[in-house]
């Protein structure tokens, strides 16, 4: 399977995220992108954060990820989301 790509989960939080970030996430470039703290920058909670995860799988057929990854991340942020799914995609390819 591919991996995903920083317009992948771009697209999944803009979708999920709809309007609730102060400002617009298409204008951010992809390493603001992926700096940002899924709490404190972009203002969602868990729940929308597992919306995200679902978000990706449902656009990107035969992906499942489990929700255990997120424990998985080293951090809270787009980057340390998008390395954890891509990790496990490595391990299950």
């Amino acid at each position: 399977m591919k991996k995903l790509t920083v317009k992948d989960m771009r697209q999944a939080i803009v979708y999920v995220n709809n309007g609730n970030y102060v400002g617009n996430l298409n204008d951010l470039t992809d390493d603001d992108l992926l700096a940002c703290d899924f709490g404190r920058d972009l203002k969602m909670g868990n729940i929308r954060v597992a919306n995200v995860m679902i978000e990706l799988e449902r656009r990107n057929n035969g992906l499942r990820i489990p929700h255990e990854i997120l424990k998985e991340a080293s951090g809270n942020t787009v980057a340390d989301m998008l390395e954890a799914i891509n990790k496990h995609i490595d391990e299950t390819d």
